[in-house]
């Protein structure tokens, strides 16, 4: 039933997917956003060619209606889309133009989310890069540990700013504790 319940489900979205597209058609500013949308149900059922074809197709009617920000969202989910479904090239391009169009407009939200796609874990990620992060999170999990039995509030606050400061290598730290 558990089959059968997630078949409906994606009926429902690709019926909703449809509609959208429908009456949104009239509406340059919203079509080309449910362009994106329909690619991407498309890209979840694995229907790769229909879902390149949308992503396109959102892509060229941003482009034509000069809505920068709308047009870089495309770029981006397109190169989010690549990347998950391992054509790591073609999605650096995308998410390169992106990130291109987010620096020209300042959108700061996505040069950030466009910046961590382009920097994530690549073949060319060096063993000591890998090191580091490896630390890192060690050192999160330590802490993590060190504070999950502490129920006197003063002795994890202490615990805390003990471990940040640590961690950072500040030579040291405050709490500012707003009291309600």
């Amino acid at each position: 039933t558990q089959n059968r319940d997630k078949n409906i489900d994606l009926h429902r979205i690709k019926a909703a997917c449809l509609k959208a597209l429908w009456k949104t058609r009239l509406w340059p500013a919203h079509y080309g956003g449910e362009l994106r949308e329909t690619a991407k149900y498309y890209g979840i059922i694995k229907k790769h060619v229909k879902a390149h074809r949308y992503f396109q197709e959102s892509i060229h009617h941003y482009k034509k209606i000069g809505r920068k920000y709308e047009q870089g969202k495309c770029y981006y989910e397109y190169g989010n889309y690549l990347k998950t479904n391992g054509d790591e090239n073609l999605a650096n391009e995308y998410l390169s133009l992106a990130n291109t169009i987010f620096k020209e407009i300042g959108s700061l939200a996505f040069i950030n989310k466009t910046d961590k796609l382009l920097h994530s874990y690549t073949k060319n990620t060096t063993f000591l890069e890998k090191f580091k992060d490896k630390i890192r999170l060690a050192s999160i999990i330590n802490v993590s540990q060190k504070i999950s039995s502490i129920l006197d509030r003063q002795k994890l606050l202490d615990t805390i700013l003990k471990e940040a400061i640590s961690i950072t290598g500040a030579t040291c730290g405050a709490f500012y504790i707003l009291d309600e």
